[in-house]
């Protein structure tokens, strides 16, 4: 087994901290919400100047590997652990495996694992709410101005606690690598409550997900941005795309980064207009997908596959982008498929300001398969957002749109990190009839609509690119590389992307405040009137919004 890339950790108790340090004061709603659950009291981290309270479940180790090791170190550890009083061992699908210990044999088990590999961590299972952490035994903060990372560590007394991993970098952050990882969360914490820092909280691999499972002469079946009353559709019930054509079909210059599970050249997509992207796991993998991955083609073919480019001759029929003479910069934050939260951090960071993306395309959310999770507002990833809407383009700010989520039934309290932080474009989905989709996630943070699937299951019905070849969803030829069956707010996310590169192609001295404001001001209103928590402000009208963009000041 390639133990050199297993990562595996253990979770011991930790120090208590008061309610009340530093400035911070726990509201009775956390307190309410600490005592619903089984918590561990003393086992948190801080971030959005809250503590975040995790669960335990000392039965449970978690093994960590890169996916494509995952079935070699599974099968290794059956023979291993096979003389151990296990329950069970599952494997994740996203490079994680799960052991399931009987009694407390757990001394046993970690010794049998430390015998045969030669370094070792274990953790206990982690969760917030029902969101599965696996600490990766470092540490994410950003110093308060004048602060060195020798002078905190001096002051919180760990000196020689933590070592730095990578020094503070020009957007202000630092990684830290903690030496005896059960002192993890106690220095983090030290580090925070020091106020030396702006933020300081562990590094986690996190599970995230898309937000779509599947299940020109195509232009008519793309009813999302021309409605005919396609099967039985609402005439109109759809995005007015076309009075903005006539205004503008993008501009080259302007970037839109699709991050997601990578995209790649496409017959209706040439590589002339995807540029060279960013895989923060893989330093050759430009962004590129991997497997069977096409989720981020099809995102990427509603906003910018080329118009006008049937050649009947040649059987090629195609479809149309929204801003189809726009650029797309693939980020691929899918090629573990357990990215951590600096990982994540990594990918938005290198979209604005490496990839210098104008617009930043992102349909998926942090992901649970049990239920509602609460909020772990990471803020690592939130200060990449922040600098992406401050700092990009040249500091008018990159505009960051963000789909709502697929899980509204179960997770009724809103829209879920990160696509709920303030500045964020957050889209939900209605369907060609107006109704609003019966999954996506609703609540205060919403701001628009686009038009999408009624229902994702056993497919949607939103017409877009594939994949060349048998990677696709639709295996190929002779298969034509389309899909249609994409939905969920996956599908709604981008258009909302490619109707702001058309409004900064009108005007590219726009600020991102002000693309949020015309999109908003322009949205057709649709539920109660006025802004709600169902529609947001409306359903995205991209002849109004790029027609107030073109003629503002």
């Amino acid at each position: 087994m390639k133990t050199k890339f297993i990562f595996i950790s253990v979770l011991v108790l930790m120090i208590i901290s008061c309610s009340k340090r530093n400035g911070y004061v726990e509201t009775d709603l956390q307190t309410t919400a600490r005592a619903a659950i089984d918590v561990n009291p003393g086992l948190f981290y801080y971030s959005a100047k809250e503590k975040k309270y995790l669960t335990e479940d000392s039965s449970v180790i978690v093994l960590k590997t890169p996916l494509s090791e995952e079935e070699n170190a599974y099968n290794e550890l059956q023979s291993d652990l096979a003389a151990l009083a296990v329950e069970r061992m599952t494997k994740t699908d996203v490079g994680t495996i799960e052991i399931q210990l009987k009694g407390n044999n757990i001394g046993d088990v970690i010794n049998k694992i430390k015998s045969n590999l030669k370094e070792v961590n274990v953790w206990h299972s982690l969760k917030l709410g029902s969101l599965n952490l696996i600490p990766t035994g470092e540490i994410l903060l950003k110093p308060k101005k004048g602060n060195s990372i020798s002078e905190i560590l001096s002051k919180v007394n760990y000196s020689n606690g933590a070592s730095i991993k990578e020094d503070v970098n020009k957007y202000g952050t630092a990684i830290l690598d903690v030496k005896d990882r059960q002192n993890l969360f106690p220095i983090a914490n030290a580090i925070y409550e020091s106020g030396l820092v702006e933020w300081s909280h562990p590094n986690f691999w996190v599970p995230i997900s898309k937000n779509y499972s599947p299940t020109d002469f195509y232009y008519g079946s793309q009813f999302y941005l021309k409605n005919r009353g396609w099967q039985g559709g609402t005439i109109g019930m759809d995005i007015n795309v076309e009075p903005a054509w006539d205004i503008t079909k993008g501009s080259s210059s302007i970037k839109i980064a699709v991050i997601d599970d990578g995209v790649e050249a496409h017959e209706d997509l040439p590589s002339s207009r995807i540029l060279s992207g960013y895989t923060p796991r893989n330093a050759s993998g430009y962004g590129a997908p991997t497997a069977a991955s096409a989720h981020g083609e099809c995102v990427a073919g509603i906003i910018a596959a080329t118009q006008d480019n049937d050649n009947p001759s040649a059987s090629l029929y195609t479809i149309s982008g929204i801003a189809p003479n726009c650029k797309i910069v693939p980020v691929n934050i899918f090629y573990d498929g357990y990215e951590t939260v600096a990982d994540l951090a990594s990918a938005i960071n290198w979209a604005w300001d490496n990839g210098g993306a104008d617009v930043l395309s992102n349909s998926w959310n942090y992901n649970s398969t049990s239920g509602p999770i609460l909020d772990p507002s990471f803020d690592a990833l939130v200060q990449s957002f922040t600098d992406a809407r401050t700092l990009g383009r040249g500091g008018k700010g990159s505009v960051v749109v963000f789909s709502s989520g697929n899980y509204g039934p179960s997770q009724p309290t809103g829209v879920r990190f990160p696509a709920n932080l303030d500045g964020i474009i957050t889209v939900g989905a209605v369907d060609m009839l107006g109704r609003l989709s019966t999954y996506t996630c609703q609540g205060p943070s919403m701001d628009l609509v686009a038009v999408s699937s009624y229902e994702l299951f056993p497919l949607g019905d939103v017409f877009t690119i594939d994949r060349m070849g048998d990677p696709g969803y639709v295996p190929g030829p002779p298969v034509r590389p389309y899909f249609a069956g994409f939905g969920g707010t996956s599908a709604a996310c981008p258009q909302v992307s490619g109707v702001a590169a058309l409004m900064l192609s009108a005007k590219s001295t726009l600020t991102e405040s002000q693309v949020k404001s015309i999109l908003q001001s322009t949205a057709v209103d649709m539920g109660s009137s006025g802004f709600d928590n169902q529609y947001g402000y409306g359903r995205v009208n991209a002849g109004s919004a790029v027609y107030q963009a073109s003629i503002t000041p």
